[in-house]
């Protein structure tokens, strides 16, 4: 229930919330900025983890939180895991689980404000059901 509630809150919302950045500073077109990429941890420089590699500890599409190349429940539930955590608490913390801005999703929009919330759904939400 809680995961209908989150998508259609975002579905509300998502249509008044643009990134306030250029295609131009987007070099792999995955509608995140160099910047932010580079602020979550992901690669800048690719879309899509390649499928026939192994692993090599860079994400790429920074809504895909589970690497499987496709928008869907399991990335809304993985950030729903995290909703209103701190971005800067526990980071690196291997105790706590926790990889911080890795879940900040929305750092480009209205200037991101450091935590798991309603902002990085509506990233999820925009791109669900989409593969890369």
């Amino acid at each position: 229930m809680r995961i209908l509630m989150a998508l259609a809150c975002a579905g509300i919302l998502f249509i008044a919330h643009a990134p306030v950045f250029s295609q131009a500073d987007d070099q792999d077109g995955d509608g995140f900025s160099d910047a932010a990429e580079i602020y979550m941890g992901t690669s800048p420089m690719g879309r899509c983890i390649p499928t026939d590699q192994e692993y090599d500890g860079i994400d790429m599409w920074p809504v895909d939180l589970n690497r499987d190349n496709r928008v869907d429940v399991s990335d809304v539930t993985a950030e729903l895991l995290w909703y209103g955590s701190d971005v800067n608490k526990g980071f690196d913390d291997p105790a706590f689980n926790f990889t911080g801005p890795r879940y900040d999703l929305a750092p480009d929009v209205m200037g991101g404000d450091g935590f798991v919330d309603i902002q990085d759904l509506i990233q999820i939400a925009e791109r669900f059901g989409q593969t890369c």
